[in-house]
């Protein structure tokens, strides 16, 4: 097959702003963080396709005209593309953030015929395993976040007296205050029913009380269990706090109906999910923590079809993203055999504070 031309047309569709939480973003000044889109022509499985936010990414063997496209000379047939690049959001805002912990019965003992949640082994459990996982993550991206603890069962078992921007004053903090004698004894213990209601109100005490001016106020609300009593849900402290802008993300270590934790608990984002992992396996509770703490984006699709069709594909690449990058490859062909008249492909993501946007572009080909 004879190498092919092919010319890539990037338009920036729209960038539109969804009122969420107390994040506010003017439209305009976001289209100047996007750099020159770019095309490497060198992979050897196909295509790579650069967003760069900042323009990092530009090749010396990329060609750029005047108006805008890319010409890149190369056999296309049945080449891939690769997706690789920064989602561009938003300024980073500081983060006030509050784990929730159940500290409840089932989390050491067997509890209705069900094993033992989250039992202290060798001196750590999951939970806090999870809880310093995420912790350290945040700190080593530099972010501008404070943290505080809250352990619960059918009351408020121990809570951190302010928030602190250090993995070792937190602690020392929290072993002060209960008079345990380490943070493991504190964040695996067990014992008790499982009041989500005095849970949550905790936490809102805690950023009433402490929280810094202009936070972005986070809760992350760890648990094993339904609401015990059942009239405990939190639902309403709930609410109050989702409408002062409070980003409230759930996890539930599942034998159990999560359906509290998910529908009236978790955060609701703007494409409609949930900020909301049922985990199976304790083992799986720090990946799944601080994939919930980590993400910017909440969800990513890519949608492409020929040019002379009407029918979209949808690919949902959420998972695909860590933090606000991403690297991979799509089940999308460019190949002219396949698409004759050229292809459509759009790019959405939205932020974790509600922000959209759109990239769209289109490839046409060349003898």
């Amino acid at each position: 097959m004879n190498n092919k031309i092919i010319s890539y047309l990037f338009v920036l569709v729209s960038i539109s702003m969804i009122s969420c939480g107390t994040s506010t973003f003017q439209g305009d000044s976001r289209i100047d963080q996007y750099g020159e889109p770019s095309l490497d022509s060198q992979e050897q499985d196909g295509l790579t396709w650069f967003w760069g936010c900042d323009g990092s990414y530009s090749q010396e063997d990329t060609k750029l005209n005047g108006e805008g496209s890319f010409v890149v000379s190369r056999s296309l047939h049945g080449a891939t593309l690769r997706f690789k690049g920064d989602s561009c959001l938003g300024s980073k805002v500081s983060r006030d953030i509050v784990f929730v912990v159940d500290v409840s019965n089932s989390m050491n003992y067997i509890s209705n015929g069900n094993p033992a949640s989250d039992p202290m082994v060798s001196g750590s459990c999951g939970r806090l395993q999870a809880v310093e996982k995420a912790v350290s993550s945040i700190i080593s991206r530099k972010e501008d976040a404070s943290f505080a603890i809250l352990t619960f069962s059918d009351r408020v078992v121990d809570r951190s007296n302010k928030f602190f921007t250090s993995q070792k004053d937190l602690y020392q903090d929290l072993v002060s205050a209960s008079g345990m004698s380490s943070v493991a004894s504190i964040l695996c213990n067990a014992d008790g029913g499982t009041d989500y209601d005095l849970a949550l109100k905790g936490a809102k005490n805690l950023f009433d009380y402490n929280a810094r001016a202009g936070a972005r106020h986070e809760i992350y609300f760890i648990s094993d269990g339904e609401p015990w009593p059942d009239t405990a849900t939190g639902e309403e402290v709930a609410r109050s706090l989702r409408n002062e802008g409070t980003v409230i993300g759930t996890l539930m270590l599942a034998h159990l109906d999560d359906s509290v934790l998910k529908n009236k608990i978790a955060s609701t984002n703007s494409s409609g999910g949930k900020l909301h992992a049922n985990v199976s396996k304790v083992e799986n509770l720090t990946s799944a923590l601080s994939s919930l703490i980590n993400t910017d984006i909440v969800k990513a699709e890519i949608q492409y079809r020929s040019l002379s069709g009407n029918e979209w594909k949808r690919v949902d690449v959420s998972d695909k993203i860590s933090g606000s990058s991403y690297d991979f490859v799509t089940p999308i062909k460019f190949t002219p055999r396949d698409y004759p008249s050229g292809m459509e492909v759009v790019y959405t993501y939205w932020d974790v504070d509600g922000n959209n946007v759109v990239l769209r572009g289109q490839v046409s080909w060349k003898d």
